[in-house]
């Protein structure tokens, strides 16, 4: 699947960590055991990409403490990754929609020929 191989090369290529190609893969494999439903991977991303409960807990504590950079610290690594997440599944999506693209077209021309070939044969 090519949403899956453009995942695997992200990371082989350092632009997304273990944790969010592991994420990723788990979202399009979910997608894949549903193909009799609508497509639902980037809910599954969404999903991953929220807030943990125990980050909330641990904000509202660091903030009553007025630990103020710890608090920002977790906020922003939180909010990177979900800008990771999000900007490989669209990445990879597009590089996918690309790859059927390319194949709907080689398919078009090919019955294209076929048909052209038919015709002269007549």
């Amino acid at each position: 699947m090519a949403v899956k191989a453009t995942y695997a090369e992200g990371y082989e290529k350092g632009y997304i960590g273990v944790d969010e190609v592991t994420d990723l893969l788990e979202s399009a494999d979910r997608a894949l055991d549903t193909v009799d439903e609508e497509m639902k991977d980037w809910e599954i991303v969404e999903d991953f990409s929220k807030v943990h409960w125990t980050m909330q807990i641990l904000f509202g504590l660091f903030r009553r403490l007025k630990i103020y950079r710890i608090t920002e610290v977790l906020l922003y690594w939180d909010l990177q990754r979900s800008a990771v997440l999000a900007g490989a599944f669209v990445y990879a999506h597009r590089e996918a929609q690309k790859i059927l693209d390319e194949y709907i077209q080689f398919e078009v021309t090919r019955e294209d020929v076929d048909q052209s070939l038919l015709e002269v044969k007549m």
